[in-house]
């Protein structure tokens, strides 16, 4: 099991690697607005953002049962994953397969 560890860690270390080196690669073609650097971005229109799902863990948290507890932790993995959905929108790289095609090149 350790071993396993080691070997995915390094796996994940690589992905992070590679990502890294795309995003300081591209991060000149981005283009940047005149209002606050985010006018010309393609942002996607989601109902509810990684805001709300703040909000919502916070009122969760006044709470002490199981159930709020677990809705916390939901609702914050929610808004994690809504600004990486987001971050990934911005940068074109929603596309699963624009992922896959990054992470497998050599």
């Amino acid at each position: 099991m350790f071993i396993k560890n080691i070997v995915w860690k390094k796996k994940v270390e690589n992905k992070i690697e590679k990502l890294t080196q795309y995003l300081n690669h591209n991060f000149e073609n981005l283009e940047m607005g005149g209002t606050g650097g985010t006018s010309d971005m393609n942002f996607p229109n989601y109902d509810l953002t990684p805001q709300d799902y703040l909000e919502f863990a916070g009122k969760d948290s006044s709470h002490v049962s199981q159930v709020s507890k677990i809705n916390t932790v939901s609702n914050l993995k929610r808004a994690l994953e809504c600004e990486l959905d987001t971050l990934l929108h911005v940068l074109s790289l929603n596309d699963k397969k624009n992922i896959l095609v990054m992470f497998l090149k050599n």
